[in-house]
């Protein structure tokens, strides 16, 4: 036997919820797989999201040597998502999502890659544009993580114009950091990308970016864009591509994906 509760309290009062209404539920038998729903705030029906993948479950299982999940939701043209993954400790866990709207699907891919085993949230906060304000939680699911590959999968950071522009990395791939082979003089990433897109590049050590210290150049042979970079110092570097479209009238560079080399 089971008690359903519903508290209320008026719409323009803040504080605690009141018990309203209880209602017994009698279970005779369980399904095999019984229905959950993920946490959601009021900004999830408020801006009416829809949950397109996972259904009917809170819970998201990541075993047997997975590295990574998907949630799609669908939502209006007028609304953006962000997320990020948190494990058991509330820490955010660096390189762990991706979120991004796949026109070509009409719906937002929400990926996410822990970095270890164990528990994790997966949180997907929603906002309106043009508002440029924070973001507000709209619904978050549970990840249970067994044998996680080592090194784990992880995403570099990427803004909405790396997906519009249909760019895809050839290397490296799965991580959020750079490589920097032993006995080099400098970390190559290297990019496909339409042919009426260029890119450009520069590194940055404590915000600052390092004059001389990057070149992007075509490889003809292979069709890519190769992105090079020659840190003239120790220490963390966050490595940044640019990309415009060649038949655009505004002639600027603006940011589409940036790594982390230490």
């Amino acid at each position: 036997m089971f008690l359903d509760n519903l508290y209320g309290k008026r719409g323009d009062t803040e504080g605690k919820y009141y018990g309203a209404l209880a209602l017994p539920l009698d279970v005779n038998e369980m399904p095999k797989n019984p229905i959950s729903y993920p946490k959601t705030w009021p900004i999830f029906f408020d801006l009416i999201l829809n949950v397109i993948s996972p259904k009917k479950t809170h819970l998201i299982k990541l075993h047997n040597g997975q590295a990574h999940t998907e949630i799609q939701i669908q939502a209006p043209k007028n609304v953006e998502l962000l997320g990020q993954l948190v494990n058991i400790d509330g820490n955010i866990i660096q390189g762990g999502d991706q979120i991004f709207y796949d026109r070509h699907k009409n719906l937002w891919r929400c990926n996410f890659a822990p970095n270890h085993d164990g528990m994790f949230d997966a949180q997907i906060m929603a906002r309106k544009k043009p508002d440029t304000g924070s973001y507000t939680s709209a619904v978050t699911f549970k990840i249970e993580a067994k044998n996680i590959p080592k090194p784990p999968l992880s995403y570099p950071y990427t803004w909405p114009l790396f997906f519009e522009l249909d760019l895809k990395i050839e290397s490296p791939r799965n991580r959020a950091t750079a490589v920097w082979p032993e006995n080099a003089s400098f970390a190559e990433i290297r990019m496909s990308v339409p042919n009426d897109v260029e890119l450009s590049c520069d590194i940055e050590f404590n915000g600052k970016q390092e004059n001389n210290c990057a070149l992007a150049q075509f490889d003809n042979d292979k069709k890519q864009w190769q992105l090079l970079f020659a840190p003239q110092r120790t220490g963390l570097h966050r490595l940044k591509i640019f990309a415009r479209r060649q038949s655009d009238s505004d002639t600027t560079f603006h940011a589409v994906v940036r790594f982390d080399l230490n």
